[in-house]
């Protein structure tokens, strides 16, 4: 019975390396994911915060919901609630997230990566990617589409698809000027000015949420969707990652200086 308890953690053990060994088979991209999983799981303050996100997004969506039942058609209200909560949870998913990584675990500790930087720059942020797009997909795509099949039928696949596209356009775009490790950088209280500008955004949302709903009950309009939005994806991304050669990972924040030095001694 030792034996017995003893190998069978073991083996979820190997189990579960293998899946992870698949999903990131670079070591260097493996260390940055384990660092950032670690960093939200030991740091209540950044759990708080990430709570605080979702109950703010929670309460958005279901005031949303209980605005919206006079203005979707009966036919298309299910459709309308799904493509409402993607896009709601998307944006404060996408929000929190950035201000979470800008907010460090042990800063004392990012000597290590500063040392290492220019071996694993490109990984460490090839790692960030895979981490955010990985449990992003798997909190708002893979775990709520079993229940989207069954209340939406097959056109939950044409909805995934889309928002999957929109998702990762959107990822791009709030991460375009990303140029730190998540929780390696010295924090300015002004990031929390950023947070709240980027809420601003979430005006956009029930027009951003329409466009998408008419999307799925017009051929057309769903086509060219799926031919733009991946293909604007595909550019951004190719630029955003042209960047990583010359880019220097930031491990000090500080505010704009009152007066911009001419740079003229070398």
């Amino acid at each position: 019975m030792l034996v017995e308890g003893v190998s069978a953690p073991r083996k979820d053990r190997r189990w579960f390396g293998g899946i992870f060994d698949w999903l990131v088979p670079d070591p260097r991209q493996q260390a940055v994911v384990v660092f950032l999983a670690k960093g939200f799981a030991g740091s209540g303050q950044h759990r708080m915060i990430l709570m605080g996100y979702g109950g703010f997004g929670v309460a958005v969506l279901l005031s949303g919901m209980m605005g919206m039942l006079g203005l979707v058609e009966p036919a298309r209200a299910m459709a309308a609630r799904f493509v409402y909560a993607h896009v709601i949870l998307l944006a404060f998913l996408l929000i929190g997230v950035r201000h979470l990584f800008s907010i460090p675990v042990e800063l004392k500790a990012n000597w290590l990566f500063q040392i290492t930087e220019g071996e694993g720059r490109r990984q460490w942020l090839r790692a960030v990617d895979r981490f955010v797009l990985f449990f992003g997909a798997a909190g708002m795509l893979i775990v709520p589409f079993p229940l989207e099949v069954r209340l939406l039928g097959w056109r939950a696949v044409s909805e995934s698809a889309l928002f999957a596209a929109f998702g990762l356009l959107c990822y791009e775009g709030l991460f375009a000027s990303w140029e730190k490790l998540p929780f390696t950088c010295s924090y300015l209280p002004g990031m929390w000015i950023a947070a709240v500008q980027l809420f601003g955004y979430l005006a956009l949302l029930p027009a951003v949420s329409a466009i998408l709903l008419a999307c799925l009950y017009n051929g057309a309009m769903f086509a060219g969707a799926l031919l733009v939005l991946p293909a604007a994806w595909v550019r951004v991304h190719a630029m955003r990652r042209e960047g990583w050669g010359e880019l220097r990972l930031r491990y000090e924040e500080a505010p704009e200086p009152a007066i911009h030095g001419l740079n003229l001694l070398k």
